[in-house]
């Protein structure tokens, strides 16, 4: 979780302003609802969930869809998935357990 954290911080914000598109918004509103007490007040609880999501479904179709879903950039998803691909590959080559 914290390279995901670290990867969505590192990027330009993949979150579109949902104030016209209400399927979004109740998308993510859904999203913050499974998250734990207090997870569902933080924005970096949910950068995290929607990158697990992203990560979770590796198909270009499943990521476009979560995107649609969620009020994503696409390209801003991707860039953070190579940010986090990067500090993955960094973690472990300095011997830490990262997945």
């Amino acid at each position: 979780a914290a390279a995901d954290a670290a990867a969505m911080l590192s990027v330009r914000s993949p979150l579109k302003s949902t104030q016209r598109d209400a399927q979004a918004e109740n998308w993510r509103v859904s999203l913050r609802n499974t998250l734990r007490p207090g997870g569902g007040k933080s924005d970096h609880c949910l950068a995290v969930a929607i990158m697990q999501l992203w990560e979770r479904d590796r198909s270009a179709r499943g990521r476009r869809e979560l995107c649609q879903q969620a009020g994503l950039a696409y390209e801003r998803m991707a860039e953070a998935s190579t940010v986090r691909g990067q500090l993955v590959a960094g973690l472990r080559g300095l011997g830490f357990a990262v997945g």
